[in-house]
């Protein structure tokens, strides 16, 4: 074999040995395997947990009002955050044209139960956020609805808008804390078939 040969052979092992230990950064993949996770089910999934509504600390399971009533789920980060306030209150705002469509609303984040009432004292005195905020401490709801940012251990800020008959109608994720949620089409996208 000749020296030259010999070089592009070696050459070749090095590339061959260099791609088995680093792996492509594709972005695009990731995006790819989050949208088609997003689409591994229509149904809902149903979940139970602990809620802070009115002032008290009380349990909330899908089963009581997924029948009888449509539902918007809004995943947030954390409490306390302008992010978290600004969601809610966007939320809150159109809360009687989501009452209008015969549906209820739900917030969730990873924060316990008390880190949610304190938020409820601080930034909404006097009971004015007019849902539950729901405990998910575990992430089994935020991982069960394909939310759940597994680097940071925090929901993705998505919304969600699910019939009576338990189907997902739509599904929203923002990436940018700065990006707000248009709850006004996202309610009547959702609730159009159903």
């Amino acid at each position: 074999m000749s020296s030259a040969a010999n070089k592009r052979s070696r050459e070749t092992d090095e590339k061959n040995q260099v791609s088995k230990r680093v792996k492509e950064h594709d972005p695009l993949e990731k995006i790819g395997q989050q949208a088609a996770a997003s689409e591994t089910f229509r149904r809902a999934p149903l979940f139970d947990g602990v809620s802070v509504w009115h002032d008290e600390i009380v349990k909330i399971s899908t089963k009581d009002f997924l029948q009888v009533c449509n539902t918007v789920l809004l995943f947030y980060d954390y409490d306390f955050t302008p992010t978290a306030v600004r969601d809610i209150r966007a939320l809150n705002a159109c809360l009687d044209d989501i009452s209008t469509l015969n549906a209820r609303a739900l917030a969730i984040s990873v924060d316990t139960e008390h880190c949610h009432y304190a938020f409820l004292q601080r930034e909404f005195p006097a009971a004015t956020a007019k849902f539950p905020l729901v405990a998910d401490t575990t992430k089994r709801i935020t991982r069960d609805f394909q939310v759940l940012d597994e680097e940071t251990g925090v929901a993705r800020r998505s919304l969600i808008v699910i019939d009576k008959r338990g189907e997902i109608r739509y599904w929203s994720v923002l990436q940018h804390h700065e990006i707000e949620h248009n709850f006004g089409s996202v309610i009547s996208l959702g609730f159009q078939t159903s």
